[in-house]
C-alpha cells in the first residue's frame, strides 16, 4: 500500500463488495474502508451501510477515498438510506464520498422514470440515537462529501444528545419531499439537514443549496414537490453551535431555522461569515 493508503503506488487487491470490506472493519478500532475514486456502487442490497465505532477522536474509523484525482467515489442508493449510525456511535469519519439518491433525480432518470415513492426518513446520512438519553453519540465528522436528492440529506433523530459533530467542506443539496397541495402542510417535510439535541456542532465551509423543493417546470408534479414554508437548508436545535463561512442558497424557505421546544434548548449559537442567497 505504500506510505499513504489513499495513494497506493501500484495495484491492490480490493474487496469485491462494500459488505465484504465492512465485514473486516472492527468496532472500536481506527480501521479505514477506502473506495476507489471514479467508481460507483448501486447494489440496493448493500445499503444502508452501518459504520463501526472508532477508537478515539484522534483515531476514528474512516469511510474515505483512494486513488488519483479528486473525483469522489459514488454511493448510488436509490430509495435506500446511504449510511446509518443507530443506537449510539463514537468517533466516525466520512470523507470524500458522494452519497446520491439517484432514482429521485430527474436529470439522472429522466422525468418518465423519476421514482416518486414515499420512503419514511429517507436520508443520505441517518443518525438515530434511540428513544432515551442512554446511547453515547460522540464525534461524527463529515468532510468533503456531496449528499443530494434525499428527503432530508442529513438527519439526527431520536432523543440524542449528539455531541461534537463537525460537517466541513461538504455540498448538501436538492433534498425534497412531497406535499398533497403546494403551500400546505407537507406529507413529507424535507430539509438539507435536520437535527435536535445537537451540542458542539460545527458547520464550516459548506454549501447548502436548493434544499426542501424540486423544480419541474410545466409539470403537474411541481405542486407536490415545490417550495413550502416548512422546508429549509438547515433546521436544528441545540447548544454551542457554530455556523461559519458557509453558503446557504435557494432554500425552500429559510437558510437556517433554529428551534427550541424547551427552556434553554437553544443556546450559545454563533453564526458568522456566511452567505445567504434567495429563499424566503
Amino acid at each position: 500500500m505504500g506510505s499513504d493508503p489513499r495513494d497506493p503506488p501500484g495495484p491492490i487487491a480490493a474487496f469485491a463488495t462494500l459488505r465484504g470490506a465492512y465485514q473486516q472493519a472492527r468496532r472500536g478500532f481506527s480501521d479505514w474502508v477506502l473506495l476507489r475514486r471514479g467508481d460507483a456502487w448501486e447494489d440496493p442490497s448493500e445499503f444502508p451501510l452501518h459504520l463501526p465505532d472508532g477508537q478515539s477522536a484522534a483515531a476514528p474509523s474512516l469511510l474515505g477515498a483512494y486513488g488519483k484525482g479528486c473525483t469522489r467515489p459514488v454511493l448510488r442508493t436509490g430509495l435506500s438510506r446511504g449510511l446509518e449510525l443507530v443506537h449510539g456511535y463514537k468517533f466516525v469519519a466520512i470523507a470524500g464520498i458522494e452519497i446520491y439518491a439517484h432514482e429521485r433525480d430527474p436529470a439522472y432518470t429522466g422525468r418518465a422514470k423519476l421514482n416518486t415513492s414515499q420512503v419514511q426518513d429517507l436520508a443520505g446520512v441517518y443518525v438515530y440515537g434511540g428513544n432515551d438519553a442512554g446511547p453515547v453519540n460522540l464525534g461524527l465528522l463529515l468532510d468533503d462529501c456531496f449528499i443530494h436528492f434525499y428527503q432530508t440529506n442529513i438527519i439526527f433523530t431520536g432523543a440524542g444528545p449528539y455531541n461534537d459533530t463537525v460537517i466541513r467542506r461538504c455540498v448538501i443539496s436538492d433534498a425534497y419531499g412531497f406535499a398533497p397541495t403546494a403551500g400546505k402542510e407537507p406529507a413529507e417535510r424535507s430539509q438539507g439537514m435536520f437535527g435536535g439535541n445537537l451540542h458542539g456542532l460545527l458547520l464550516e465551509d459548506n454549501t447548502f443549496d436548493h434544499n426542501g423543493w424540486l423544480e419541474l417546470p410545466n409539470d403537474p408534479l411541481t405542486r407536490a414537490v415545490g417550495a413550502t414554508m416548512f422546508n429549509h437548508n438547515t433546521y436544528v436545535e441545540g447548544s454551542e453551535l457554530t455556523f461559519r463561512n458557509n453558503f446557504f442558497l435557494r432554500a425552500s424557505s429559510g437558510g437556517n431555522k433554529f428551534r427550541s421546544d424547551t427552556t434553554g434548548g437553544m443556546r450559545n449559537t454563533r453564526v458568522e461569515g456566511n452567505l445567504y442567497v434567495e429563499g424566503e
